[in-house]
């Protein structure tokens, strides 16, 4: 992964391993859900690009970035539905995914979900804090 890298950040657990942070500082751009860029600035951070339903960003880092954001009302997708179809449109054909399992079960089921369906056409990276499967298995 290099600097040409575009991550996708959702609003699950944030990246807390040295290699996912240094792959999150060397990307060409961050393509931010709502609630993600919370904690994104909170890590001293900034989002390319906020996209969502915006029920989940705080006001003040709103008003901070109000240039960049992408308002979507549709609430029959998630955020990173959103973010991901964003960024289809735009051409981007290759993506990381951070922050997309974590903290709420049902959000990390329709992520994955999301992620199935997107295989077949979009070369997707899903980075987790986790270690490697393999690793877990005797």
């Amino acid at each position: 992964m290099d600097s040409n890298s575009t991550i996708i950040l959702a609003n699950g657990t944030f990246p807390q391993t040295d290699k996912l942070l240094s792959i999150l500082d060397s990307a060409k751009q961050i393509i931010c859900c709502d609630g993600a860029v919370n904690k994104l600035v909170a890590s001293g951070r900034e989002p390319s690009v906020i996209i969502g339903d915006l029920d989940s960003a705080d006001e003040n880092i709103k008003q901070q970035y109000s240039d960049k954001l992408i308002h979507i009302k549709d609430q029959y997708t998630n955020d990173l539905t959103k973010a991901v179809n964003w960024s289809l449109a735009q051409g981007i054909k290759s993506l990381i995914i951070m922050g997309a399992t974590g903290e709420r079960e049902d959000h990390t089921i329709a992520n994955i979900a999301l992620l199935s369906k997107l295989l077949s056409f979009l070369f997707l990276v899903l980075s987790s804090n986790l270690p490697p499967l393999r690793s877990l298995v005797y």
